[in-house]
């Protein structure tokens, strides 16, 4: 099954990628139904043609297996470091919105960024009149660190560690995510990346 995933999954990119090139075109022309094997004389050669092109032999289990956790590797490391570009930059909008201070994300939370909030600070109760200008939300929910699994945030040096998915410097409005040195090894991560425990 895993096998069959990863065949199309690489020949459909390798078809956006290459078209004709490797036997993917795209026909609209209607075509009579192809038979059984016709279909599986087509799995075969679009099988080699990804063995040929990506150096994958998909007849061994351990190299697919290999393949997709290198894939798993890669995708959680960009996820990490797109979802911190988010936030950052969530970060500078409700300074920009709030006279100047970062949200309290240490003592509150991720509240003041994924609930609406006054110029203040006060994030707003839904329940009462709207007074004044309330802005916000800037994130639907808490970021969730994909390789630690956690959204706490910290804000000390010393409270680094297993459970944490951020460190953040209130005043300066830094925010890193926070990963083992074994993940930040594994997943490739740098020191500008991460804060490593």
């Amino acid at each position: 099954m895993r096998r069959t995933i990863l065949i199309a999954v690489i020949g459909l990119s390798l078809g956006m990628l290459l078209g004709p090139a490797v036997g993917f075109a795209v026909d609209t022309q209607p075509k009579p139904q192809a038979t059984v094997e016709q279909r599986l004389t087509r799995l075969e050669t679009q099988m080699r043609n990804v063995e040929r092109l990506t150096g994958l032999d998909l007849s061994d289990d351990r190299a697919i297996d290999k393949h997709l956790r290198d894939n798993d590797i890669a995708l959680k490391a960009a996820s990490l470091i797109s979802l911190c570009q988010t936030v950052r930059a969530q970060l500078e909008l409700y300074q920009v919105q709030h006279r100047g201070v970062y949200p309290d994300l240490v003592n509150q939370g991720w509240a003041q960024l994924t609930q609406k909030t006054h110029p203040d600070g006060k994030v707003h109760d839904p329940k009462a009149p709207q007074r004044g200008v309330v802005v916000g939300p800037y994130l639907l929910r808490a970021p969730v660190n994909p390789i630690t699994g956690s959204a706490k945030v910290v804000g000390s040096p010393k409270d680094i560690g297993p459970g944490v998915g951020w460190a953040y410097n209130r005043k300066t409005g830094k925010i890193h995510p926070v990963v083992s040195a074994v993940d930040a090894k594994r997943y490739r991560l740098s020191a500008d990346d991460v804060i490593t425990y």
